[in-house]
């Protein structure tokens, strides 16, 4: 048997609700962090893997036949790939430390919530006990005031 909630108001209410808000926004602030990483994380892998390929075949026009002209811009174009790819590791390292960051008010958060709704229950459960034990009392009054009014009635009878 559920207890009748009706007369039931939660002071918190309004944090309670503020932290749920609070908490959806930290929620969305994190799938965009983590998006971001994602692509920067795709960006990395790409740039190490024409890093690589770049390499490859920059060794294999060596091989075959050496212009120093070719060759110079070949390392030009390697060294400033691998700026590009410092650059890319950077604000790879940027993004995990805002996605620690993000986790952790996510996680404060969502302690916050959870111990504000176990606060509510409790609540809810004391205006129910009160509410019980409250009904139960009046119903208790009412049949001794019906029991003390059948008696006198047959007394005088």
């Amino acid at each position: 048997m559920s207890a009748d909630l009706r007369g039931f108001e939660y002071v918190a209410e309004p944090v309670l609700r503020r932290r749920q808000w609070q908490l959806d926004a930290v929620v969305a602030e994190m799938g965009r962090t983590l998006e971001c990483l994602t692509q920067a994380k795709t960006r990395a892998a790409a740039l190490r893997d024409q890093l690589v390929a770049q390499a490859k075949a920059s060794s294999g026009a060596v091989d075959s036949r050496f212009d120093p002209a070719a060759h110079a811009r070949s390392l030009a174009w390697l060294a400033s790939l691998q700026g590009r790819i410092a650059d890319a590791e950077r604000a790879l390292t940027q993004l995990e430390t805002q996605r620690e960051e993000v986790s952790g008010r996510l996680r404060a958060l969502q302690s916050q919530v959870d111990a504000i709704e176990a606060h509510r229950e409790d609540a809810v459960r004391d205006f129910a006990a009160d509410t019980a034990s409250r009904l139960a009392s009046e119903a208790d009054r009412d049949w001794l005031a019906r029991r003390a009014a059948g008696t006198t009635t047959k007394v005088t009878s």
